[in-house]
């Protein structure tokens, strides 16, 4: 039997922003053995699974990409699914060596989380090889792969400071870690895939959610690699307790025009405000 979601509430400052805020993946944030987990599986691992193979029958070009994935690097990817894979749940992945022989497409079937896989070489700098991803939120991935860092975030408000400092970024990402990070938003469903190609549901007071991407990202120093891995977590507004209602509230406050036009709730934002009172 699989364990409960785990519960994430990134806005717990009372502030939005864009900074990296890496942590250790070891940081305990209260959900036991599944804060350290690269691969979460829980209560909702089942749904995840058919909404990947929904996504995958119907839009493969939206949500597997690749470009500029060798041989090289796609083995050392899957032998670091496999490993952690078998580490943290042994019971279902028994045997490591037969999960290593599949194939990336293979084995991010396996799990819930959404996997890019960055490259860098010196003569290309840092770029998307690999995208598995069946439940972006609100962003194509048909148009990140083949970018790098920069590029990839160009639309995103408040960014600038990131953008100019990617290569460090990258270097930390393939050299050291791994680390955990979140992002987070409001979303008008409770949809896993919010691919923009796919009409977006209308405003509804009752159906509000808070949208959080726990981001994971591991070294894969052999391939001058890194694997990043996105698991999406959905908290009805209405079940947020007063306090966490009113924590969100000053995030949203904090966010700039731009952040509240990009993350899609401008044209709502008072209507959500009073939902959070």
């Amino acid at each position: 039997m699989l364990p409960p979601q785990p519960i994430y509430f990134p806005p717990s400052k009372g502030r939005y922003t864009t900074t990296p805020d890496l942590l250790p993946i070891t940081t305990d944030f209260g959900n036991g053995v599944l804060d350290s987990c690269l691969f979460q599986l829980d209560e909702n691992t089942p749904a995840f699974l058919k909404n990947k193979k929904h996504a995958l029958a119907t839009h493969p070009e939206r949500h597997f990409l690749r470009e500029g994935f060798d041989a090289h690097t796609e083995r050392a990817v899957c032998v670091l699914i496999a490993e952690r894979l078998n580490t943290e749940w042994p019971a279902q992945f028994p045997d490591a060596d037969a999960l290593a022989a599949q194939s990336f497409s293979e084995l991010c079937l396996l799990f819930p989380e959404d996997i890019a896989i960055v490259r860098r070489t010196a003569e290309r700098g840092d770029w998307n090889a690999a995208l598995h991803i069946c439940a972006p939120s609100h962003w194509p991935p048909e148009e990140k792969i083949g970018k790098g860092y920069a590029a990839t975030h160009e639309p995103v408000p408040g960014i600038e400071r990131q953008k100019a400092a990617a290569p460090s970024i990258v270097q930390l990402f393939v050299t050291r870690g791994p680390f955990v990070r979140f992002t987070w938003g409001i979303s008008f469903d409770n949809r896993l895939n919010q691919h923009p190609a796919l009409e977006k549901s209308p405003f509804d007071p009752s159906n509000l959610w808070l949208r959080i991407e726990r981001q994971t990202l591991f070294p894969i120093p052999d391939a001058d690699a890194a694997l990043f891995a996105i698991r999406l977590h959905l908290y009805p507004i209405n079940g947020l307790d007063t306090e966490r209602r009113t924590l969100l509230s000053k995030a949203l406050d904090s966010m700039s025009e731009d952040a509240r036009s990009y993350k899609g709730i401008a044209g709502h934002f008072d209507r959500i405000q009073s939902v959070l009172q």
